[in-house]
C-alpha cells in the first residue's frame, strides 16, 4: 500500500522503482504463471502504478510500465478495470502538465511516456481512450506536441495519430475528421523540424491523410496557404502541398477549376531558387506513393539544412522519364 509512503525525492530510486515494475509486467505475462495468478498479479500492479501516478509528482515514470500492462490486462479480460484505470491517469496527468504551463513548459522525459500510453491505449483500449472525457484535451496535446522535435517523443506522437488515423470506428472517424484542419496546420508548420529517425512515421502518417481523408487534407492545406504571409517563411511546405495532389484527382474533376487554379497561382509563388519550377513538377512530385514520401523526405532534409535544393531535380528528372510510360500516371 503505497497511500502511507512519503514523497520519493531521489530520481535515481524513482528509476530503479520503474525498472523493477517493468520487471513485474514481464512475469505477470509469463506462460508459466497460472491464468488466475496472473490476472491477480496485473491487477495488483494496475492498482500500484494508478496509485503512483496520483501520489507521485514524478509521475512520468510510472506511464511507461503502465502502457506495457495494457496489452496484457486487456487480453486478460481486464478492459473495465484498464478503462477506469486510464481516465483516472490521464486525468492527473493532464492537471499536473496545465499547472506547469502546458507543452512549452515541459520536458520530452515528461511528456513521452503519455504518449507511449496513449498509443497502447489506441491498440488494445480503443473505446475507453476515444469514449473518454478528457479526450478533447488529449488530442489538443498532441497537436501542440507536433512542435517538439525530441526523437522518442515525436516517435510516440506520430504513431499514436497514426493509429487515431487508421480506426475503423465510424466514431472515431469522426473525430480524426474534426480535428484534421488544427492537426493539417501543426504539421505543416513543423513536419521539416522533426527528426530523420522519425521520417517513416511522418510520411505514414502523411499518407494516411491523402489516402483516408484527402478532402478534408486538402481543405485544410488551402487554408493554411492563404493565411497572410504563409508563403513568406513555409515555401517548401506549399510544395508538399502540391506533392499531395494525385495526379488523376488534379487533372480529371475531383478538384474544381478554382481549386487548380489556385494550385497553380500559389504554385507560382513559391520561395526559393528550384522550388519556384514549371507547373509540371506538381505532377512529378507526386506520381506513385513511392516518390511521394521520398520527396518528402527529401524536402525536410532541405528544410534541415541536410540536403541543398538540387536534390529536388531528381523528381523533374524522374518525371521526364515517367512521362515516356504509357501508364506512369
Amino acid at each position: 500500500n503505497v497511500s502511507e509512503s512519503g514523497e520519493v525525492t531521489d530520481i535515481a530510486l524513482a528509476v530503479v522503482a520503474a525498472k523493477l515494475l517493468k520487471s513485474c509486467n514481464s512475469a505477470a505475462q509469463s506462460n508459466e504463471l497460472p491464468e488466475a495468478d496472473a490476472r491477480r498479479f496485473l491487477g495488483l500492479l494496475l492498482h500500484l502504478l494508478v496509485a503512483v501516478v496520483q501520489r507521485r509528482p514524478a509521475h512520468h515514470y510510472a506511464l511507461t510500465p503502465l502502457a506495457g500492462l495494457i496489452a496484457a490486462a486487456a487480453a486478460k479480460g481486464q478492459g473495465d478495470e484498464l478503462a477506469v484505470a486510464f481516465q483516472a491517469v490521464c486525468e492527473v496527468t493532464l492537471q499536473r502538465l496545465s499547472a506547469a504551463g502546458g507543452v512549452a513548459s515541459c520536458s520530452p522525459q515528461d511528456l513521452t511516456p503519455l504518449f507511449e500510453l496513449l498509443l497502447a491505449a489506441a491498440t488494445d483500449l480503443e473505446e475507453a481512450l476515444y469514449g473518454s472525457s478528457v479526450f478533447g484535451q488529449l488530442e489538443q496535446l498532441a497537436i501542440a506536441a507536433l512542435g517538439c522535435t525530441d526523437r522518442d517523443l515525436n516517435r510516440s506522437l506520430l504513431q499514436f495519430l497514426v493509429k487515431f488515423a487508421l480506426s475503423s470506428d465510424t466514431r472515431v472517424q469522426q473525430l480524426f475528421s474534426r480535428a484534421t484542419p488544427q492537426l493539417v496546420a501543426a504539421l505543416m508548420q513543423n513536419f521539416h523540424q522533426w527528426p530523420a529517425a522519425t521520417r517513416q512515421h511522418s510520411s505514414k502518417l502523411f499518407t494516411v491523410l491523402l489516402e483516408r481523408h484527402s478532402r478534408e487534407f486538402h481543405t485544410a492545406l488551402l487554408q493554411t496557404w492563404q493565411q497572410p504571409g504563409t508563403l513568406d517563411h513555409i515555401g517548401e511546405v506549399s510544395a508538399l502541398a502540391l506533392a499531395s495532389i494525385r495526379p488523376k484527382d488534379f487533372s480529371t474533376g475531383t478538384w474544381s477549376a478554382e481549386q487548380r487554379e489556385t494550385c497553380v497561382q500559389l504554385f507560382n509563388q513559391l520561395r526559393g531558387q528550384r522550388l519556384k519550377a514549371e507547373e509540371n513538377l506538381l505532377l512529378a512530385l507526386c506520381i506513385t506513393p513511392f516518390w511521394r514520401q521520398a520527396f518528402l523526405g527529401d524536402l525536410a532534409a532541405v528544410a534541415n539544412g541536410a540536403q541543398t535544393v538540387d536534390v529536388l531535380l531528381a523528381y523533374q528528372m524522374n518525371h521526364a522519364f515517367e512521362r515516356m510510360r504509357p501508364t506512369a500516371i
